[in-house]
């Protein structure tokens, strides 16, 4: 009798203390969970950011620019040509706020989109000077594969070309800008081996619920996804972002000093031409619930995270 309750004395001990175990590892994977989720939401969204407009050099150059790629463009989607238009007019940003009556990207309402586009990907630098009739331009070997259709530039930091390219895979010298898919074959000018090329790119980031899938408790799980409006796949970067919320530093009077940071739901066509600068908050989940009692119904770990990027090519 006395060993049967001494037994289910310690029966019961050590199955309080898996328990509790249990708890305290499901806290602290849920948070590891949070915190990595977070910053690599927060790196990867600043990272881009910090590169917006980049074209080869520093500052809002080049002042001339020439758009060969206009068969391509055509009849491009509206985000498409609106990315184009920001080009010439160097807007490096844009974004707004999902609503009911305004949510291009099926984004959560509520929660703010960000779109960044530039030169990325330095694909190579020319060799010699270059005979703007050629329609073929002589580079050093290419790190990246060129694909029929991609957009690219070219620039000196005094002129740009933005042209649709043929294909060039990786380690080619040459890179052909046909007539099939551009107005002219011929290139605005001669460049020189000042001029380097980049891959054009234009991706817009948002937070919306992932189909088909949900948590622990049965409720929607949310991500963060980036859409290439060149035609590229939506692609699901990292689960758990619940909230995006971004404002925007913005220099009103052009003196090269951040004046004051406007929420992006209150940006006006002209401030755009004007950020400096971009804060990104977000609300970060554990996903599933983890929590044994708490204030809400939601049981998950959740956490604010705050970052704030200098767009590099804007700022000395």
């Amino acid at each position: 009798m006395v060993a049967t309750v001494l037994s289910l004395v310690l029966l019961t001990g050590v199955l309080t203390i898996f328990a509790g175990g249990k708890v305290t590892n499901r806290l602290q994977s849920g948070l590891a969970t949070v915190q990595e989720n977070g910053r690599y939401a927060l790196h990867t969204l600043v990272r881009d950011i910090r590169v917006a407009g980049f074209i080869g050099c520093a500052g809002m150059q080049p002042t001339r620019i020439n758009i060969l790629a206009d068969v391509l463009l055509d009849s491009p989607p509206a985000d498409v040509q609106e990315m184009v238009d920001a080009l010439i007019n160097g807007t490096v940003l844009g974004g707004g706020t999902a609503t009911s009556g305004s949510n291009p990207y099926g984004a959560v309402e509520g929660t703010d989109w960000i779109r960044i586009q530039g030169g990325r990907d330095m694909l190579a630098q020319l060799v010699g000077q270059l005979d703007p009739n050629n329609a073929n331009i002589q580079t050093t070997p290419i790190t990246d594969g060129v694909e029929s259709g991609d957009l690219l530039l070219i620039s000196d930091c005094e002129s740009m070309d933005l042209f649709c390219a043929g294909n060039a895979n990786n380690n080619s010298t040459t890179v052909p800008h046909p007539a099939s898919c551009n107005s002219s074959p011929k290139l605005s000018k001669a460049y020189g081996e000042d001029a380097v090329l980049l891959k054009f790119q234009s991706y817009v980031y948002y937070v919306k619920d992932v189909a088909g899938r949900t948590n622990n408790a049965g409720g929607p799980v949310r991500s963060l996804f980036r859409r290439d409006l060149l035609g590229g796949p939506e692609l699901e970067l990292v689960d758990g972002i619940e909230d995006l919320q971004i404002s925007y530093g913005v220099d009103s009077d052009l003196n090269g000093l951040v004046d004051n940071f406007v929420a992006s739901s209150a940006m006006s066509a002209g401030d755009w031409a004007g950020v400096l600068a971009v804060r990104v908050g977000l609300v970060v989940s554990s996903v599933d619930e983890v929590l044994e009692t708490g204030a809400s119904a939601d049981l998950r770990l959740n956490r604010q995270m705050t970052a704030t990027a200098t767009i590099r090519n804007r700022v000395d």
